[in-house]
């Protein structure tokens, strides 16, 4: 656990979601522009979730990175957040700021290349941890 990190929790406490590639099975790349869209009904947890993005090293080792508005994580109880009129939230990761003003509430910065996005569900319910409830989708940008 002190090396990894991770998954130091039961699953009635916490989940750990990883993604390093997209639906198509492309590697996940801060180069690219994605939308991560959170579900209008959120996620069924008691507790709270977020999303964090790494850096991934070739020896596969995970950092946050620099970033102009010294963000690595956003979650239902980031300030500012933006929903959609069907409650839903959508994300914004790339390395750039999003040209539209109204998306950069909801950026998310990405590393520079290959990226891992990790999301934490806390006091997850039944339908989250036996993965009957839809999780938040991922589309890659032209």
């Amino acid at each position: 656990m002190a090396l990894a990190g991770l998954a130091a929790l039961e699953p009635v406490e916490a989940i750990y979601l990883a993604r390093q590639a997209d639906a198509s099975g492309n590697e996940l790349d801060g180069r690219q522009r994605y939308r991560v869209r959170i579900p209008p009904g959120g996620l069924p947890l008691d507790g709270f979730w977020s999303l964090s993005a790494y850096e991934r090293l070739a020896d596969g080792r995970l950092f946050f990175t620099d970033n102009p508005i010294q963000r690595y994580a956003v979650g239902d109880r980031t300030p500012g957040l933006l929903r959609q009129p069907d409650g839903s939230i959508e994300l914004w990761l790339q390395r750039e700021p999003p040209s539209e003003p109204a998306r950069r509430a909801n950026w998310l910065p990405a590393p520079p290349g290959p990226t891992q996005l990790t999301l934490r569900a806390y006091l997850p319910q039944p339908a989250l941890r036996e993965g009957r409830a839809e999780l938040p989708s991922l589309t890659r940008l032209a």
